[in-house]
């Protein structure tokens, strides 16, 4: 009996080990159709949405653009537009007629704009953890652990199971707050030039520039 006592934790523990690596290795030739799907794309210009949803399940949604080149982007986002040439962000409000310049430093472990189509190259464990739909569409789902401490706990990362691209990515809090952020439309390699990542401050002679970056 003790035997039988024995090999049962025995026997769960290598079933679960076994189904992690199953899992893992399931992830990882995704992400590799997902990678080589981008790995295409100099530029990319994206539509999509963002849900928050706080610990007491009250909800707020808006959408927004994202421009995509290199480590540059443009977000135009919660009523204000963002620039960023890779080296400084310039953060325009329009309805204040008012742009701030700051140097551009990335928060450790946050995940940037720019993150958006690879953050599955970050320091994550990453697993399969199966099938769901984001907008009608069929979609594998991969689990996102980092490997060091974050703010949060997982990313889930949706992929579409016809085309590779990613459809949604969820951000879960350890508050139990969640981010989602659903792409609603995806334009590959739009002709966009490095200025268009820059602020033109001769076309905008009537906004207020306030210099953070000195």
């Amino acid at each position: 009996m003790r035997k039988v006592i024995y090999i049962i934790p025995l026997l769960l523990t290598l079933s679960f080990t076994v189904l992690a690596n199953v899992n893992g290795a399931k992830a990882a030739a995704i992400l590799k159709k997902v990678s080589a799907v981008y790995k295409k794309y100099e530029t990319m210009k994206s539509s999509f949405t963002i849900k928050s949803t706080d610990r007491n399940d009250k909800s707020t949604k808006s959408s927004g653009t994202l421009w995509l080149k290199g480590p540059k982007f443009k977000l135009d986002y919660a009523g204000q537009i963002i620039y960023c040439d890779g080296k400084h962000t310039w953060t325009y409000n329009p309805t204040d007629k008012e742009v701030t310049k700051e140097k551009y430093k990335k928060k450790k472990g946050s995940i940037s704009p720019s993150d958006i189509f690879n953050v599955y190259k970050k320091d994550f464990k990453n697993a399969y953890s199966g099938n769901s739909k984001v907008s009608g569409v069929n979609t594998y789902v991969i689990k996102m652990v980092p490997k060091k401490r974050r703010n949060y706990s997982y990313l889930k990362l949706y992929v579409n199971q016809k085309t590779n691209k990613i459809s949604k990515l969820s951000q879960y809090y350890k508050n139990g707050s969640t981010m989602s952020l659903v792409v609603s439309n995806f334009v590959p390699n739009p002709k966009i030039t490095d200025a268009f990542f820059e602020w033109d401050a001769g076309k905008n002679k009537d906004v207020e520039l306030v210099d953070l970056s000195n």
